[in-house]
């Protein structure tokens, strides 16, 4: 949550602009609010995103958030999205966004979409402050700037009750992305359950397929959907803690009455456990089964 004050617009036809200044937020397990950005361990922003050489001591407590998103639909079948947000002093991030629906049947359409994301660097230190955990930063070129890119691009394939979605992402060779609100920047585009893909020189290639059996009027209520990545790390990196892996999830859902829904979630990540660091061990193994049952009622 966030202390502030937000604003949405919707006078001009076909456009919604949504304004925001924020100045504390509350993470999960928090008690009390803090800084919208800065680190220090617990008592600040400790969410597993953050940049963690962005401290407090670097940066101070009291830092504010403003951003501004503006969605246009004004011609048929394009939507386009404009988003910025600057933290005075640390960083800003400008990112362009565009869906186009082209109608291939009566039933079926082809999607496209890609998003490019620009981090400035408003922070000007000589503090090495490129990657979110490394301070010792094995393998980025320019360790004090947070100036990086990111683009993303996907196709769906839909009908009525079917979704089949190529998607591939690719971060810049500079800075780690600064993602630090649960808010995830290759999500919708290439991100999987529980995978953070947005660190520098990151390649990620995803297919995914779901079917609503609710829709088709085969099984009430029940959907599915799984999906498959291929991510590509730079092994180089210490700081990245991630090697090139395989990811496949599932997720099989039964909807019980309007307000209830049944989830069960299937993760399997299969992680290279032969990437040697510069120091000459290895990275770690981060291959696992994952396996949720979910219970959500909507208000």
């Amino acid at each position: 949550t966030f202390d502030g004050l937000t604003a949405t617009i919707q006078e001009i036809p076909d456009t919604t602009i949504k304004l925001a200044y924020l100045d504390k937020q509350k993470l999960r397990d928090h008690t009390s609010g803090h800084d919208v950005i800065a680190y220090s361990g617990w008592t600040e922003n400790d969410d597993a995103g953050v940049n963690k050489n962005l401290t407090v001591a670097l940066i101070g407590d009291d830092n504010e958030l403003i951003m501004a998103t503006l969605r246009n639909k004004s011609i048929k079948n394009l939507q386009a999205d404009i988003n910025y947000f600057i933290i005075s002093d640390v960083i800003s991030n400008l990112t362009l966004e565009s869906h186009y629906k082209i109608a291939i049947s009566k039933d079926w359409s082809l999607i496209p979409g890609f998003r490019y994301m620009q981090q400035f660097d408003n922070l000007h230190t000589n503090t090495n402050v490129a990657s979110l955990k490394d301070d010792a930063m094995v393998g980025y070129t320019n360790k004090t700037s947070l100036d990086t890119n990111l683009l993303a691009l996907r196709l769906d394939i839909k009908s009525n009750a079917f979704l089949a979605r190529l998607g591939y992402s690719k971060i810049a060779d500079k800075a780690d992305i600064v993602a630090p609100w649960r808010g995830f920047p290759t999500g919708g585009f290439t991100r999987a359950m529980a995978q953070y893909n947005w660190y520098a020189n990151t390649k990620t290639y995803m297919i995914r397929a779901g079917y609503d059996f609710d829709k088709a009027n085969i099984i009430d209520g029940f959907s599915i959907m799984a999906r498959y990545a291929i991510q590509d790390f730079d092994n180089i990196k210490d700081g990245i803690k991630f090697t090139d892996s395989n990811v496949i999830h599932i997720d099989l859902m039964q909807n019980i009455g309007k307000n209830l829904q049944a989830k069960i979630r299937m993760g399997f990540v299969d992680a290279d456990d032969s990437v040697v660091k510069s120091d000459g061990t290895f990275k770690d193994d981060l291959s696992y089964n994952e396996y949720r049952f979910e219970l959500n009622y909507f208000f």
